[in-house]
């Protein structure tokens, strides 16, 4: 009886809590905070937001710029964030909590199945959450505003800002340029499997692990492709890398004046590059397309077919270690941690 009536007084005080949230378009005063947002730096191309931890900050970057800077508020102890790479699952401007008395979640953007999403919340200056991200009101609103299904978070103990790399997306999958300008594709060898017909649209996600090494292609959160993979100099580990394609930057040098045209025709675009993040923050995130460009070989007929089923926000992983079932999210999606949790968030 006593336990029963605690529960309920539990729950009316939860209620009590958040139903200013619900009046008049009242924002609690700890739901917001200062912050730094630019969307006009980078007007378009694929979004990236990564999550520090230790600094309690998340940047937000688009097309390789950061657009997007705030304080936020992860996991408390015993709920802790849990680190590695993500894609946002569904999105709900007006979410409530199923698991906590109905609490208000607004502009929430699901990372996982279990329950973690980034989402409007209180900011008190250190981890307080049960595992999600708290962000605050107005910065979570624009930044609901920019994302999709599909957009790319990455969580780790340490943020690190992602280079911009010059290297075409070509010439990380082996491929020159002779191959790439076009003739047919070469023959996929026995051990590859090449089915894009299983999920026709969605984001594409490589997941290349050296320990099985074995490359597996995701589109929509389905497996389409895998490959086996080689290294030139086994000695050498792949990094831990995460790398996202831009999209297609112009070469000034190669727009000129046409006469009556209202704007510079582009004669040349340059090719695609990558933005490329260190999730563990022990190597140069300059240095790391060249270490996989130097030591990656993949089969050609499935390098050619990846390199033409690739578009900007293609998120490519890198990892030493093996890709396994428990490191995917229920939606099949991998995750590789920088470090497991303690455990797991169920904010839900």
């Amino acid at each position: 009886m006593f336990s029963r009536a605690s529960f309920s007084f539990r729950g009316l005080l939860a209620a009590l809590l958040f139903l200013p949230t619900l009046i008049l378009g009242y924002i609690p005063e700890n739901w917001e905070a200062e912050y730094e947002w630019h969307p006009e730096d980078s007007n378009q191309g694929p979004v990236l937001i990564v999550v520090d931890l230790d600094a309690q900050q998340s940047f937000v970057y688009r097309n390789g710029v950061e657009i997007g800077k705030t304080p936020v508020s992860t996991g408390k102890p015993g709920h802790r964030t849990p680190t590695g790479i993500f894609q946002i699952l569904n999105k709900d401007a007006d979410h409530h909590s199923s698991t906590y008395n109905n609490a208000s979640m607004p502009f929430s953007e699901r990372l996982t199945w279990s329950g973690i999403a980034l989402h409007a919340g209180g900011l008190p200056g250190y981890p307080s959450s049960h595992g999600c991200v708290h962000l605050p009101y107005s910065f979570a609103k624009k930044l609901f505003d920019v994302t999709h299904k599909g957009t790319t978070v990455v969580i780790t103990q340490k943020g690190h800002k992602p280079h911009q790399g010059k290297e075409p997306a070509a010439a990380l999958l082996g491929l020159e340029d002779s191959v790439v300008a076009g003739g047919e594709l070469a023959e996929l060898d026995k051990a590859v499997s090449w089915n894009p017909e299983r999920s026709p649209e969605g984001s594409v996600s490589i997941f290349v692990s050296g320990r099985h090494e074995r490359v597996e292609v995701f589109r929509g959160g389905v497996l389409i492709g895998k490959a086996p993979l080689s290294l030139k100099d086994p000695s050498l580990q792949l990094p831990t890398a995460v790398m996202m394609l831009l999209e297609d930057k112009v070469d000034p040098a190669k727009e000129e004046e046409v006469p009556g045209a209202a704007v510079k025709v582009t004669q040349e675009p340059l090719h695609s590059h990558w933005a490329t993040l260190s999730t563990s923050g022990k190597e140069d995130a300059s240095k790391l397309a060249e270490k996989i460009k130097a030591n990656l070989v993949l089969p050609l007929g499935f390098a050619q077919r990846l390199h033409l089923l690739m578009k900007p926000g293609t998120l490519m992983v890198t990892t030493p270690e093996e890709v396994k079932a428990d490191t995917r999210t229920d939606g099949g999606f991998h995750i590789v941690n920088a470090g497991k949790p303690s455990a797991k968030g169920k904010e839900k």
